[in-house]
């Protein structure tokens, strides 16, 4: 038994130095070393608060020192382990994967997962870095719902687009080769028009040719008819106007715009409709076998010929003429040799018909009076017709 009192004990300031604790435990004294007596309370706590009911109160709990080159809170578990704020967990383990922010961040082994909508990196006054490490045999992926976004490995090209669209080479200025190249269609509708490729109708973008880049090359849609052979042809009368019957289509850059009615006969052929309402540019020529001068140097002032753009609804038919491109007396003796040309612009609505519409005088063959189209490009004359969307 001590002999003195225990406010006479000599005071220590660490429990390392002591050799037992002494104790009562309502029947007998009792000792338990230091070390035994700390080890024995923590494994009895089940729970262990640090708290003060006061309202306003700060609390702080600090772990370590700043002396310490290493400190460590370790979570014990066997199964789930969580670190929580307010009753949500902060971070949480259960083995397997880690649970950030309540959930919101999540991993299972090498993925995370963000649930939140919005990812926002940077504070708007620093320069925010993302940096997708990868080896060098293995590609770093964006995906947007699993399709693919953006692909770079180590060393070789940066790859835009779910279907490889767009590259961007590594080494392209150094190489001299393209810097950007298209995989397929480039289509914003400002540059593109929908069934434009490379060489053919639409804005696109081209190789310039000369192996150092891209070029911009403007390309409107258009679509060409003439007449070429005798399917379709007859006869066309003095003073009668008639539907320039083109019965051949030998160019068509896009169907969805241009629909070419180059069947039926004469007054059901010849027109093209076009799909889409905008701006069109045409140029159209009419040639004519049996309508020439027959005593020049005297030249017979009712020989003549001329051609009108129309407007219609139907295929079929004159329409509604709009100008005339040319109108004039016939000049030479050559039979086939007549021929009448113009060109304009005109704003078509979506589903027009566009037409030429001849019209003479003076003409010798058949019954007397009437002409007949040219149907070869013998003398450089074949009639045809463009027509350009251009808005």
């Amino acid at each position: 038994m001590a002999d003195i009192k225990f406010s006479q004990f000599t005071p220590q300031t660490g429990y390392t130095s002591l050799l037992a604790i002494v104790g009562y435990n309502g029947s007998s004294n009792v000792r338990i070393t230091p070390d035994n007596f700390m080890t024995s309370w923590n494994e009895r706590q089940s729970t262990l608060r640090f708290q003060n009911n006061v309202v306003g109160t700060t609390s702080f709990l600090e772990v370590g020192a700043a002396s310490h080159t290493s400190t460590e809170l370790n979570l014990a578990t066997n199964g789930t382990a969580s670190y929580q704020i307010n009753g949500l967990n902060a971070v949480s383990f259960d083995l397997n994967n880690w649970n950030l922010a309540d959930g919101f961040i999540t991993t299972s082994g090498s993925d995370i997962t963000i649930a939140s909508r919005v990812l926002t990196i940077g504070d708007g006054v620093s320069n925010p870095q993302i940096d997708i490490l990868t080896s060098p045999a293995s590609p770093g992926t964006i995906s947007g719902s699993g399709t693919q976004i953006l692909k770079q490995q180590p060393g070789t090209d940066l790859i835009i687009g779910p279907n490889d669209d767009i590259v961007i080479e590594e080494f392209s200025i150094i190489a001299g080769g393209p810097l950007v190249s298209v995989g397929s269609a480039l289509r914003p509708s400002t540059l593109v028009d929908t069934s434009g490729s490379g060489g053919s109708a639409g804005y696109v973008l081209a190789s310039n040719g000369a192996g150092l880049g891209i070029s911009w090359e403007q390309k409107n849609p258009a679509c060409q008819v003439k007449i070429s052979g005798t399917a379709g042809l007859a006869n066309t009368n003095d003073l009668v106007d008639f539907l320039v019957p083109y019965n051949t289509v030998t160019v068509n850059d896009d169907a969805t715009i241009f629909n070419p009615v180059v069947t039926g006969g004469l007054g059901n052929q010849g027109a093209i409709q076009v799909l889409k309402a905008g701006r069109y540019a045409f140029q159209a020529r009419y040639s004519s076998f049996d309508l020439a001068q027959s005593a020049l140097p005297t030249v017979n002032g009712n020989v003549f010929f001329r051609i009108t753009a129309a407007t219609d609804t139907v295929a079929s038919g004159i329409g509604t003429k709009q100008c005339v491109l040319q109108d004039l007396i016939v000049a030479t003796s050559g039979n086939g040799e007549a021929v009448v040309t113009g060109s304009g612009y005109m704003d078509l609505n979506a589903n027009d018909y566009f037409k030429i519409i001849g019209f003479h005088n003076g003409a010798t063959g058949g019954s007397g009076t009437q002409g007949y189209p040219v149907n070869s490009n013998a003398n450089f004359n074949e009639p045809q017709l463009w027509l350009v969307k251009v808005q």
